[in-house]
């Protein structure tokens, strides 16, 4: 996973990445609306799953949407990679410290951690979206 980071930050730094999250996110809003789905500015304790993150850019944009949306918003955010786990850890240590924010290791195939019918959206690093059925 290291070289992963390490290459995929070339990209992730580039100005466009950051607008193409954002469309990504609002689009991925708009499909929910439109699919009579309660988006998370209508739910009262939103909980939102960020299923890897490439880095402290993809996370600090998916937070970024997620509080600016409904700041009562539980975030988890997991990944695969060491680097890009510790990146995103050390952004939440110093920008969202007073947040509901988890970040960790973790395979999205294996999410033990979290309750069954827990989570309101589910994105895959700007790729998919997942909401429930509320």
């Amino acid at each position: 996973m290291k070289n992963f980071y390490k290459k995929f930050q070339i990209i992730s730094h580039l100005p466009g990445w950051r607008l193409y999250l954002r469309s990504v996110y609002k689009k991925a809003l708009f499909d929910a609306s439109n699919l009579n789905r309660l988006t998370i500015e209508n739910r009262t304790q939103p909980t939102c799953l960020l299923c890897g993150v490439s880095g402290e850019i993809t996370g600090d944009e998916f937070i970024k949407f997620i509080l600016g949306r409904n700041e009562n918003s539980k975030i988890i955010i997991i990944d695969v990679g060491d680097e890009q786990i510790q990146s995103v850890t050390d952004l939440v240590k110093n920008k969202y410290q007073d947040k509901y924010i988890d970040v960790r290791k973790a395979n999205a195939l294996d999410l033990q951690f979290i309750e069954d019918k827990s989570i309101d959206w589910i994105d895959t690093d700007g790729f998919f979206s997942f909401f429930d059925e509320t």
